[in-house]
């Protein structure tokens, strides 16, 4: 089994990335993570988040109200003529 490294680097990725390495990489108010594999290259792994049944919502007034989510993370919308807009909520744990 491959030995794991973190680093922390604070503003953006080194030009040579170890294997089987975690980078967290500061970026704004949080970070960026790249996992590289065992030849050192960054690989796209999606994070696993619990995704709500429902998000708050707030309207003009100030009431709120909550809105119904797709288990695959999406928000359904619908414009004045009908149409259905699916719109991708973000998560960050």
């Amino acid at each position: 089994m491959a030995v794991l490294q973190t680093h922390k680097v604070v503003a953006q990725l080194p030009a040579a990335l170890e294997p089987n390495a975690i980078y967290f990489v500061r970026r704004s108010t949080g970070y960026d993570q790249f996992v590289t594999n065992g030849a050192g290259v960054v690989v796209a792994y999606p994070m696993n988040v619990r995704i709500p049944a429902a998000v708050p919502g707030y309207l003009a007034d100030g009431s709120m109200l909550r809105l119904t989510m797709n288990p695959d993370g999406q928000l359904p919308a619908y414009t004045s003529g009908g149409a259905q807009l699916n719109i991708q909520v973000l998560f960050n744990g």
